[in-house]
């Protein structure tokens, strides 16, 4: 750590950068996976706290960006049994899509699993990309011998 203390500013947005990034691709991982199998999703937030920027796509998920860049969530609809869609006054806002405890077994298992696969996904890039980028191929080419004839 002791590296570090006389970043300031540049450590704290590269860490911040970084965490965002892998918060993203993990929620990603999820909802994608959620959307594959009809899943509708309320809402897709990184981060906590009261929401910086929102918007609603038209599948009526509401996407957010949150002050506190400390993780995030993907809310599906009937996650969480003591919320109801049909109890809302305005219907039509609803997201589109089957409830999450309309899911199988299995296919609630796989996305409850996409979130840790995409992140091993994206380390399996960034390593890949690092080593391009700055590896060097070593090709040693050794004469041990020569033989007659």
């Amino acid at each position: 750590m002791e590296g570090f203390v006389g970043q300031g500013p540049l450590f704290i947005f590269s860490l911040i950068f970084v965490l965002g990034l892998v918060v993203v691709i993990h929620e990603l991982g999820h909802y994608l996976a959620g959307r594959a199998f009809g899943a509708a999703a309320e809402s897709f937030s990184v981060g906590f706290g009261r929401s910086l920027v929102e918007f609603t796509d038209k599948r009526n998920t509401r996407w957010r960006i949150n002050w506190l860049p400390l993780g995030g969530f993907v809310k599906f609809v009937g996650e969480d049994p003591r919320d109801t869609v049909e109890g809302q006054a305005d219907y039509k806002s609803a997201p589109i899509g089957r409830k999450y405890t309309d899911l199988s077994l299995g296919q609630r298992s796989i996305v409850a699993v996409a979130g840790p696969v995409a992140n091993f996904i994206l380390a399996i890039f960034i390593f890949s990309l690092t080593a391009i980028v700055f590896g060097k191929p070593v090709h040693k080419i050794v004469m041990m011998d020569i033989m007659e004839g």
